[in-house]
């Protein structure tokens, strides 16, 4: 009977995802559709596999296997948290646009012309509007970034001399606060690069070769930077915005990712760990990849395998999580007070919270590991009751500050869509300093670039009569534009 029950909730939840997926307009993304991108990724399809299996483990942690039919406990907060924001999505629309709220009240930069995203690159002609240069310069600079401090803690941490790539990110940001906020700079950067390439790719089509060229070398440099797979996944929501309306191409992406994705991320945390032992070089990188194959030659059922494509051993996590809530120690205000400590130095504010990726994994492990549990296993240790309170004043807020930066320039929706969706894989202290950095960024544009409100006021104002031609009067009588009111005369005959 429960076993019944659970998997008639579970298609309830695939039709509210897909329709919350329906409702998504790519040519306007903020940050809520990231969101349910990153459910759908990491929670919607996965759950698939681990109930028909029954079961999820880790082959990596000493964890309990997560058994949805048994951890009811477990089942219902995730199914709860699925249909909540489903329900966000869904709804949203309707409390936000109703009567025009004082929210969408506030007109964008440039007049209502501006607020539309353009089929094409080339406005009045041949000449661009402003928005592209905005876009490309917004590009440019968020690359600078995200190179400048991802090459810094490459060579500061040690990695490039072949240390192993966590341990040595781990220990330079516990020397200062100043390689933190260049950590967070870097993580920022190279999640909103992809947004921006994003909403480029809708813009200009003809060019979705070379922007998707970009994103591609973006994610191989981190790749070999920082190991960190994430950034494959923001390259394949690249493809995707770029193929939203081909769905045979969308179904052809997803099960190439799916069988192939899953063995070369099935390698990738072991080969990662053994360049390490290797070397940082390339005879190191084929030496770690012989041994990542040999290691990882037995074949492990799919529901373990896909681990390594979805990070789904996170279910096991937060199982845990559930059924421990008790022994970790969190105050309930801690979950908004936790992203000021990022930006608060601990001699100014000792007593600060620390990362919550951080206190689960010692109150796990009772070692310096950080764990990750979604965007529910946070709020969820702030309170097993309020939780999803918690987590709907954090999407709203963020929706907010998006959707007002996507008023002004829509390419600030696609940034916080990435945001979005990035945020299923980190903390509010993540989610907190990036909307910091985007409010930081986007002064800087508009201090370096401007605002270009005049120009684009002018290319947004009705067009008047030719000025060349006579506009005509009863009688008869004609006066050109340039010269009504000077008393200058045409006569029509």
């Amino acid at each position: 009977m429960v076993t019944l029950v659970v998997i008639l909730v579970y298609i309830l939840i695939l039709m509210v995802n897909a329709t919350a997926l329906r409702a998504i307009n790519v040519q306007r993304l903020q940050f809520i559709d990231g969101v349910i991108l990153g459910l759908t990724y990491y929670i919607t399809i996965p759950m698939f596999f681990i109930l028909l299996s029954g079961r999820i483990g880790s082959n990596f942690l000493q964890i309990e296997d997560y058994l949805p039919y048994e951890d009811i406990s477990t089942t219902f907060v995730i199914f709860s948290a699925s249909l909540l924001v489903c329900g966000l999505k869904i709804y949203l629309p309707a409390l936000m646009l109703r009567r025009r709220s004082a929210l969408m009240s506030i007109p964008p930069v440039g007049g209502p012309a501006a607020a539309q995203i353009p089929a094409s690159p080339r406005r009045n002609g041949n000449r661009r509007g402003f928005r592209w240069s905005y876009v490309h310069w917004l590009l440019g600079m968020n690359l600078v970034i995200y190179y400048a401090s991802t090459i810094f803690v490459f060579y500061r941490a040690g990695v490039a001399d072949g240390e192993h790539w966590y341990q040595a990110t781990s220990t330079l940001l516990s020397e200062s606060p100043i390689y933190v906020i260049i950590k967070y700079f870097s993580n920022f950067t190279r999640t909103s690069v992809f947004g921006i390439l994003g909403i480029l790719t809708l813009r200009d089509p003809k060019r979705r070769y070379q922007l998707a060229a970009i994103g591609l070398f973006v994610c191989v440099s981190d790749l070999l930077m920082t190991f960190n797979r994430v950034t494959v996944v923001y390259f394949g929501i690249l493809l995707l915005i770029g193929s939203w309306n081909k769905i045979y191409n969308i179904l052809f992406g997803f099960f190439v990712l799916l069988f192939g994705g899953v063995y070369i991320g099935s390698l990738w945390p072991e080969f990662r760990g053994q360049v390490s032992n290797y070397g940082y070089s390339l005879s190191g990188f084929a030496d770690a990849f012989a041994k990542a194959v040999e290691v990882n030659s037995r074949s492990l059922p799919f529901v373990d395998a896909m681990n390594g494509l979805f990070e789904s051993f996170t279910f096991s996590v937060l199982n845990w999580e559930v059924k421990h809530y008790s022994y970790i120690s969190v105050d309930f205000g801690a979950y908004f007070t936790r992203p000021l400590g990022v930006i608060i130095p601990r001699s100014i504010w000792p007593d600060r919270p620390e990362s919550f990726a951080l206190l689960l994994g010692r109150n796990f492990s009772k070692s310096e590991l950080a764990l990750n549990s979604y965007i529910i296993g946070e709020p969820f240790a702030n309170s097993w009751v309020f939780w999803p309170s918690l987590v709907v004043i954090a999407i709203m807020a963020n929706e907010l500050v998006y959707r007002k930066l996507g008023q002004r320039d829509p390419v600030w929706g696609f940034i916080g869509a990435m945001i979005g969706f990035a945020w299923w894989r980190f903390d509010t202290s993540f989610l907190a300093v990036s909307l910091l950095i985007s409010l930081i960024v986007y002064g800087a544009m508009q201090a370096l670039v401007g605002s270009g409100t005049r120009a684009t006021r002018e290319r947004a104002r009705a067009p008047g009569p030719d000025r060349r031609l006579p506009v005509y009067a009863p009688g008869g009588r004609a006066t050109t534009a340039r010269g009504r009111g000077r008393g200058r005369q045409i006569n029509a005959r």
